[in-house]
């Protein structure tokens, strides 16, 4: 039995754990608008011209997708878009600092208006950046933290004077609703250059009639290329499954194992209780009332529980001791409070009928077995 709860407070500590996680990141704001906005993936490997035609092409695709009445917006970038969960990584150096993990996307100079990205400090950049010797870029308020504390982040130069910090955006988690903030920064692209993304600003409303417009425009202008068309909010829906379907697979077989370590509790109690109707029967015949009985089952229940939740306690405060999986140690708390109080609740529900039964039983027939 012991065992039992061991193994019980590991595997709800676990499923706590991520799903306190998913809720706690759940409720900060992600810093962007995902609605009504469509992507189209472009696959530049069917056509075999040069970087200038492909980028004549792009200017093309884009002059005539803003023709249709109901785009408010069109950004080309890179293809690290919000929920994707892939990402650009690169090393900032600013002073004495180097900052590793840091995510960046190459954008031009519509993507702000495109996500409707608040820019808290600064501007975005524009075309008046053309030409300047340092690349501008907008940071988020995470990154800007780390690099510069407290202090204002707008015109300093970073890594070795490539960089210039133009703006700043306090929030965007690039992963999504679920993931926790992370180190991003927004570089603009070169006037040579282009990325394999568009992404079209809509209004509302815009459906089914305007994607297959979207997409005639977009396979009759670049008929070389394969153009994919989807909207952000179904990698939104990509991002939530991948999220939250491995957690409800996990929690089904908790459940299942939990379920089944609970009845076998309930079980062993009976039998315990069936085998000890002499003691039973001298302890009611001595004075003890129904409720000490019912209570010293309960009791030698919850002690058993309490020795096999001891260590498992002490290997999941290991967890944020470590600093493991990148998980906020708050969280690990709070999984280890969650999981403790539901594995004594669950004891509690099953081992209250049996002790019952045990308080009911009646001295002379508990005697006369003997």
């Amino acid at each position: 039995m012991i065992a039992e709860m061991f193994i019980s407070m590991l595997l709800l500590f676990a499923l706590s754990a991520m799903t306190i996680n998913n809720i706690y990141h759940y409720n900060e704001p992600i810093g962007f608008d995902y609605a009504n906005v469509w992507v189209l993936e472009m696959d530049f490997r069917g056509g075999q011209k040069d970087v200038a035609y492909k980028k004549q092409l792009i200017e093309l695709l884009t002059s005539n997708i803003k023709s249709i009445p109901e785009v408010l917006e069109i950004s080309n970038s890179s293809s690290c878009l919000p929920y994707s969960q892939g990402a650009r990584m690169t090393t900032l150096y600013y002073k004495d600092k180097r900052i590793g993990n840091s995510n960046f996307i190459n954008t031009d100079f519509h993507y702000a208006h495109a996500l409707n990205l608040k820019v808290s400090e600064g501007r975005w950049y524009s075309v008046e950046d053309i030409g300047k010797k340092e690349i501008p870029i907008v940071i988020n308020g995470k990154l800007k933290n780390v690099l510069f504390g407290d202090g204002s982040a707008i015109g300093e130069v970073i890594h070795s004077g490539m960089y210039k910090v133009v703006g700043l955006v306090d929030n965007y988690k690039i992963k999504g609703e679920f993931s926790k903030k992370s180190l991003v920064f927004f570089r603009m692209m070169k006037p040579d250059e282009f990325q394999n993304m568009l992404l079209v600003k809509t209004e509302s409303g815009a459906g089914l009639a305007f994607e297959e417009q979207l997409t005639t425009v977009a396979t009759s202008t670049a008929k070389e290329w394969t153009i994919k068309v989807s909207k952000l909010t179904e990698h939104r829906a990509t991002s939530f499954k991948i999220t939250w379907v491995p957690i409800i697979i996990f929690s089904s077989i908790c459940g299942f194992l939990i379920i089944n370590i609970i009845f076998g509790l309930f079980g062993i109690l009976l039998y315990n209780i069936n085998s000890r109707k002499p003691e039973i029967g001298l302890r009611r015949s001595v004075g003890a009332t129904t409720g000490k009985i019912h209570q010293q089952f309960m009791g030698e229940m919850l002690m058993l529980t309490t020795l096999g939740i001891i260590p498992g306690v002490i290997v999941a405060v290991q967890f944020p001791l470590l600093k493991a999986f990148e998980i906020e140690p708050e969280i690990f708390l709070l999984a280890i409070l969650g999981s403790t109080v539901v594995i004594y609740l669950l004891v509690l529900i099953s081992s209250f009928i049996p002790s019952r039964y045990a308080a009911k039983t009646e001295p002379a027939v508990a005697l006369h077995e003997k």
